[in-house]
């Protein structure tokens, strides 16, 4: 017999476990964070062994448990209830999203970096010590929100890894595009960008268009545009400055792509912004 926890009026809360959790289930959802240690998390009947830095995410289906295999174990809990998931899920993100999260009983990990998770990780647990420390009802309430301000940013990252695994983009071509978003690198050319991948141009074009359904140099151009917008509203770089900065040889094909993206010029959108600033 497993004892039914309900969390009607503790939704929007960071908690703390240091012991195990017998078998449950919940009328709510959580998030898990798994903060020390290792344990055993058992989900209608299949155990997985968890660590430090997992994170994941339990709707109100499944039958629960966790139990230690280390003294020190730790984790957190995030909850929320169904109704404010989906509101979350549909005006932030999509309802695709909340079918993932809702479709079956099975946990749902979320990759979530090292650094990610530390900043998550200090921010409940201030939270935590806040809530205990509010002096009244509207200090409450704060808090809630704050909760859920961390629950949108674990969602978002698992937002990202649904995109991801839809778009299939292989592991080294998204850690190489991270790097493209560098200034130094997207103002070279196209073709010097393509060999510090190490793949053929051929091979390395038909990967990024089959990825993205758009060709990579138009990538790079709009890296380069949304730069160069940068440039025009904060700095008083001449326009030919600006084009040899992002990666044109001459302004009048910089004036051409910016046009091309935007509908009007470089020195069109300079005065517009200079007008709102003023």
């Amino acid at each position: 017999m497993y004892k039914q926890l309900i969390f009607e009026n503790e939704v929007l809360t960071a908690y703390t476990h240091h012991l195990m959790a017998p078998e449950h289930v919940h009328v709510n959802c959580e998030f898990v964070l798994v903060t020390n240690g290792t344990a055993l998390n058992t989900v209608n009947g299949v155990s997985e062994t968890i660590v430090n830095g997992d994170v994941f995410f339990l709707n109100h289906l499944p039958l629960h448990s966790i139990t230690d295999l280390s003294k020190d174990h730790e984790h957190i809990d995030l909850y929320i209830t169904r109704e404010q998931l989906r509101q979350i899920c549909l005006n932030l993100f999509n309802e695709e999203l909340y079918d993932f999260l809702m479709k079956d009983a099975s946990e749902k990990k979320c990759n979530l970096s090292y650094d990610e998770f530390t900043v998550i990780v200090k921010k409940a647990r201030k939270l935590e010590v806040n809530y205990i420390l509010a002096k009244n009802d509207d200090m409450r309430e704060t808090y809630k929100k704050c909760v859920l301000s961390v629950i949108i940013e674990i969602l978002g990252v698992f937002f990202e890894n649904l995109y991801s695994r839809q778009i299939n983009c292989p592991a080294w071509l998204e850690a190489f595009l991270q790097e493209t978003q560098r200034p130094e690198i997207f103002s070279m050319s196209v073709n010097d960008i393509i060999n510090l991948s190490f793949y053929s141009h051929t091979f390395f074009c038909q990967t990024f268009k089959k990825c993205f359904q758009r060709s990579f140099k138009s990538y790079i151009d709009e890296l380069r545009f949304n730069h160069a917008k940068n440039l025009l509203a904060t700095t008083q770089l001449s326009i030919l400055d600006i084009s040899l900065t992002v990666g044109y040889n001459s302004s009048s094909h910089f004036i051409h792509k910016f046009k091309q993206i935007s509908g009007i010029t470089p020195l069109q959108f300079r005065n517009i912004m200079q007008h709102r600033q003023s």
